[in-house]
């Protein structure tokens, strides 16, 4: 039996890809090397509601 995801999760899901794809894969060695994640990209995930997802 295959369950769908609403789509509005369906479409937080393509959006946190795509940002993981545009911004964080290009910069994870800076981020591995300075163990830290620059300011822009923490403000980007606060603008996408990643800060306040309930898992």
């Amino acid at each position: 039996m295959e369950h769908e995801i609403p789509e509005s999760l369906a479409l937080m899901l393509e959006t946190v890809r795509r940002f993981v794809k545009q911004d964080l894969e290009p910069i994870s060695k800076q981020v591995e090397d300075e163990d830290r994640i620059p300011d822009n990209i923490v403000q980007t995930m606060r603008d996408l509601g990643l800060f306040g997802l309930s898992i």
